[in-house]
């Protein structure tokens, strides 16, 4: 065992910032730089390797060498205070002299491999590995041709230096290959001294006649003569491994050592993976804008529920992009428009910038939807002329994305009259549209449409309205959005309750799990007392850690023990809202709960394990959802719904101060303006008995998808919970 040397010139500072996480740390960073003296390893690694008769007094090793003899053994592990090589033994033949080969021969093409990239550290196996590959990839042409008289050939011998072993597929017999080393026989003899491959790759394996590629023996091969190397490739998973075989002779009459080089792969498959491949390569479609100055003729709508009793009271605008904006982002410019998403979110700008950052992510919405446009479509009538069918090819997989209710627009060549059709029916691949009476009429079997397709604006119009809502109540505003310690302060709001005996508030528990938990008891008393309001209560961690139990039991007590409470708990998705409807039906009575969704879901998509559950507390007539009525919506104590379908509730004649509580679950997978939907319209900050928000998520998952990059770079992709966690001092660190 060899060990190197710690540092000892660490200062404090970095002990301590190094103490912190450390197992991920050394993961991700492998000790570069500050824990293992690289020069003390060499001079050991060195002075062992002279006692063992393993190279020459005279000769001087590089640490090149050194990473070489690492890579091939992989005899380096690594400790908190220690590197640690573990040396074996090496057969005579095998003294070091692939790596001291090699460096002559980089030595001759006036180039060696630099300590200094490794920034003074050890470097990685990983590394270690990129540094030999690039300096391969340097000299390619040159390591790659046959020399010396010496050719190295095969059937599957491809340009470049490329041998493909074909396909192998997985479960089957093992594949092998000759690799033939031929010595012209003009030539002089040339002594073959090891072949091996300069990376582990499990799938392949490599055996000749006297143990060369075991690097117990070295042969020479006479001049005519042809030596065999037999390459196998053994299927563990599919796809394509690429191994390096690295050839070391040397000439007998010269007595000068050479490498040669063959990238050895194979497509290594199964017969599920044939039926699935592609047809033909993938053509990325060219983008279709519509025709302008189009005459369009409308379609019919679908008609829902002949019960939808929610009165929409309140006005919500069309929000389409400025047309001077559209003019600039269609050049690739932004121009005035800059200042407002490139300055940093504040008070006074917030309505401004989430606006314009809307405005540009659908511009970008417009130009993804418009890839899937089709050219020269051929619809069909069906269904005794009542619908008109079009396949469409990747429907099944929401490429594009269509749902019942929205509109395609149909033209054909050369016409400025384009018929806007409604989707009435979704299939697998095919979608069922109604256009004007008159075109189902005068429709022509066989005729042709260029298709252009569209997304649903309610979503990005309701966003619009919520931080417009937001921005023009600068108290609200500073309360939700920037809350502040001061501002807590001098608002000074009663606690909605006391806090409870931490042992009474235990036997009080729905779900008994929490008492064991510190963090998460302390959470649901704090929002049954309210102590953060106006400011947004966070619940947040990994995943795993009871984020939903902690919001469905701080919903439960709400509910039980705060007379009057009213409860709006909402998710970005239809999924995570059944979810946590069904756990609040656990304790809570059917009669208590309304789960209240989108009038264009369909029933057939609600996970069957809970359907019956769902619609028991769903408002359904016939086939369809619809919403009832505001005044029957106002007897249930808990609405819960999805972040867009809130926005229906904040358009009705539902007052502000309805909503006691908002709850948000899973806001991290949300845009900002979208948590802002429920929030600027349905909460009170000085609702008496409550104007509590609470959000709940992991800011350190996936968040909210974001298309254009221009509205990722200036912050649209950063969720409500994320922002305030990480700009807002108030939840740096705890606050009770």
């Amino acid at each position: 065992m060899i060990k190197g040397q710690r540092f000892n010139d660490i200062t404090e500072e970095e002990r301590t910032r190094d103490s912190h996480g450390f197992h991920a740390h050394l993961s991700h960073r492998g000790l570069v730089n500050r824990t293992i003296s690289r020069w003390d390893c060499q001079e050991h690694f060195e002075q062992y390797c002279r006692e063992q008769d393993l190279m020459p007094d005279n000769d001087i090793m590089l640490w090149k060498d050194v990473m070489f003899i690492l890579r091939k053994l992989d005899a380096c592990t690594r400790s908190l205070d220690t590197l640690t090589f573990t040396i074996k033994k090496f057969p005579p033949h095998h003294t070091l002299t692939p790596g001291i080969a090699l460096r002559q021969y980089m030595a001759a093409k006036r180039k060696t491999v630099h300590v200094e990239a490794y920034n003074g550290g050890i470097p990685s196996r990983h590394d270690r590995i990129l540094a030999v590959f690039g300096e391969i990839e340097k000299y390619r042409t040159a390591l790659i041709q046959n020399k010396s008289g010496v050719t190295i050939t095969s059937l599957g011998d491809g340009n470049d230096g490329k041998i493909s072993m074909g396909k192998v597929y997985v479960g089957k017999t093992k594949k092998q290959m000759t690799i033939e080393v031929t010595v012209d026989k003009d030539g002089a003899p040339q002594k073959l001294l090891n072949c091996d491959f300069l990376d582990d790759v499990e799938e392949f394996q490599l055996s000749d006649k006297h143990c060369v590629c075991g690097g117990l023996a070295s042969v020479v091969i006479q001049p005519g003569h042809t030596y065999e190397i037999e390459a196998e490739c053994s299927p563990k998973s599919l796809g394509t491994p690429r191994v390096i075989i690295a050839f070391q002779f040397k000439d007998t009459e010269y007595g000068n050592s050479y490498h040669i080089i063959r990238f050895l792969f194979a497509h290594i498959t199964d017969l599920d993976a044939e039926i699935l491949k592609p047809t033909a390569p993938y053509v990325r479609q060219k983008y279709r804008s519509r025709v302008k100055g189009c005459i369009t003729v409308e379609g019919v709508r679908p008609i829902w529920s002949s019960r939808d009793e929610l009165v929409l009271s309140k006005p919500l605008g069309d929000y389409f992009i400025p047309a001077s904006l559209r003019s600039f982002m269609s050049h690739g410019k932004l121009c005035g428009d800059k200042k407002k998403i490139k300055a940093k979110l504040s008070l006074s700008n917030y309505s401004d910038k989430f606006q314009t950052l809307l405005y540009v992510e659908e511009y970008q919405m417009e130009k993804d939807i418009n890839m899937y446009a089709m050219r020269d479509a051929s619809p069909f009538l069906c269904e005794r002329r009542r619908f008109v069918g079009l396949e469409v090819p990747g429907l099944a997989e929401n490429r594009p994305s269509v749902m019942r209710g929205d509109h395609l627009f149909f033209r054909k060549s050369g016409q400025t009259t384009e018929y806007k059709g409604y989707v009435h029916l979704v299939r697998k691949e095919n979608l069922r549209l109604k256009f004007t009476e008159k075109f189902h009429e005068d429709f022509i079997a066989g005729s042709k449409f260029h298709v252009h397709f569209t997304f649903n604006r309610l979503g990005l119009k309701l966003q619009h309205r919520a931080v417009e809502r937001l921005g023009s109540d600068n108290i609200a505003c500073q309360s939700l959005a920037f809350p502040t310690r001061e501002a807590i302060e001098i608002k000074r709001l009663r606690p909605l309750r006391k806090i409870d005996n931490r042992e009474d508030f235990k036997r009080m528990l729905f779900n008994k799990n929490i008492g064991t938990n510190n963090e998460q008891l302390q959470a649901v008393q704090h929002i049954l007392a309210g102590t953060s309001r106006p400011a947004p209560y966070l619940i947040f961690g990994p995943p795993g850690t009871g984020k939903t139990m902690t919001t469905v039991e701080a919903i439960k007590q709400v509910w039980k023990r705060l007379d009057g409470s009213t409860i709006l708990a909402c998710t970005p998705s239809n999924s995570a809202a059944d979810d946590l409807a069904c756990r609040l039906l656990e304790h809570i009575p059917a009669t208590e709960i309304a789960r209240l969704t989108a009038l264009s879901r369909r029933k057939d998509l609600i996970d069957l394990a809970i359907k019956d559950q769902i619609l028991k507390i769903s408002f359904v007539d016939d086939d369809s959802f619809y919403f009832p009525s505001a005044k029957r919506l106002k007897e249930f104590r808990i609405i819960v719904c999805t972040l867009v379908t809130a926005g229906r509730l904040a358009s009705a004649d539902i007052e502000k101060n309805h909503f006691t509580h908002i709850f948000v679950d899973e806001s991290g997978h949300a845009f900002e303006p979208e948590c802002m939907i429920p929030v600027a319209g349905l909460l009170d900050i000085n609702n008496p008995l409550g104007g509590q928000l609470v959000l709940a998520g992991d800011p350190k998952q996936l968040g909210p998808i974001v298309r254009s990059t221009v509205a990722i770079e200036n912050g649209l992709q950063l969720s409500f919970l994320e922002r305030l966690m990480n700009t807002c001092k108030l939840y740096q660190k705890p606050f009770i």
